[in-house]
């Protein structure tokens, strides 16, 4: 995966870094993560991946379900992912109800903006 020494096998503990940095990682960035790598690396499936990544394949669908998002929701999203209270508020499960409900882009966008100015 990226952000590992490649020079070398992978040590115990240089995976569990690496598990340690990617269980900080918003959803949203580790859905587009994984849509990296299913395109750039070559993974032909999401059970390849889920594979690779010792994953169960259901777990990586779901995650990789945020991308249905709106591009400018997901936009928002990243210049936002820095704020605690957007992290907190738009968990993988939230974004995973969004995506199902279709609120709308505008209605998203204002609840992303509500919980930055620290309203929801």
């Amino acid at each position: 995966p990226p952000g590992l020494p490649c020079e070398r096998p992978v040590s115990a503990r240089d995976w569990q870094a690496y598990l340690n940095r990617m269980s900080e990682e918003p959803p949203w960035e580790r859905a587009w993560r994984y849509r990296l790598m299913m395109s750039h690396q070559g993974f032909k499936s999401i059970r390849a991946l889920a594979w690779a990544l010792k994953e169960d394949h259901s777990r990586v669908a779901r995650v990789l379900q945020i991308l249905k998002l709106p591009e400018r929701v997901l936009a928002a999203l990243r210049t936002h992912a820095g704020h605690p209270r957007v992290r907190a508020h738009f968990t993988e499960k939230h974004l995973r109800q969004l995506v199902k409900d279709n609120p709308g882009e505008a209605a998203i966008l204002r609840e992303i903006e509500q919980v930055v100015q620290g309203h929801a």
